[in-house]
């Protein structure tokens, strides 16, 4: 086989194992939702989520388990037209805007311990004896929202900054429902997000590419070279 060929066939075997591989693609079912609740006022009811693994961050780990279901939010730049210009008219941006919502979802345990857990953080915003507004800074958080490949690997994140739960939705009850398990939402409210890099991606598919046509190259070099040169590498 020319090299023309085994280049071709090596490159090939690349691309259809990437389409035929589930890390190609991003499945929306695989996902990993962290969050990091206000460690002022409410430390000793939510503990410090940047600690060591205590019982109180265990019980965080386990909602955090339980989420079904949460958006990836959106940003937009925002843009003008610039009359200063002339000739057709030109968008320049004057700024930058997010969602600032995001849902999230989560099936509820039988303690609802989920729906307990934002309670705690939302009470961090006001006071219900004298219902006086706390500080912003008191009741803002963090979140983490991870999309994993197959192998629970971590591939892309962002993390969303000055959190808080803006609504905690309603939850209904019915005789007649006897196989579902209850759904808590919430609605975080959120300043901006920020992207987090992961160290554990795998090669690209121009990585593998060029790593073949590397592989390819150096074989056929060696290949060519007398057998007696080679004793020396």
């Amino acid at each position: 086989m020319s090299f023309l060929e085994t280049a071709a066939f090596g490159v090939l075997n690349d691309v259809l194992s990437e389409f035929r591989s589930n890390e190609g693609y991003a499945r929306p079912n695989r996902f990993e939702v962290m969050f990091y609740p206000p460690i002022s006022r409410s430390q000793n009811k939510l503990g410090n989520a940047h600690s060591g693994p205590t019982e109180t961050t265990s019980k965080l780990r386990e909602i955090c388990l339980h989420c079904e279901a949460v958006t990836l939010p959106a940003r937009n730049l925002n843009s003008i037209e610039d009359i200063t210009t002339y000739g057709p008219v030109r968008e320049i941006v004057d700024g930058v805007g997010y969602d600032r919502e995001v849902g999230v979802t989560f099936h509820s345990s039988s303690d609802l311990k989920e729906r307990k857990f934002f309670e705690t953080w939302q009470q961090n915003a006001y006071n219900e004896t004298n219902w006086n507004v706390g500080y912003y800074w008191d009741y803002i958080g963090a979140a983490d929202i991870w999309l994993l490949d197959i192998n629970e690997q971590k591939r892309y994140g962002l993390r969303l900054n000055e959190v808080f739960p803006k609504n905690i939705g309603s939850i209904e009850f019915s005789s007649e429902e006897t196989n579902t398990v209850a759904k808590q939402t919430v609605t975080l409210q959120f300043r901006y997000w920020e992207n987090l890099d992961s160290d554990m991606s795998p090669p690209t598919l121009g990585t593998k590419i060029t790593q073949t046509l590397g592989d390819i190259v150096e074989r056929n070099i060696h290949q060519n070279i007398p057998k007696v040169l080679n004793k020396l590498f």
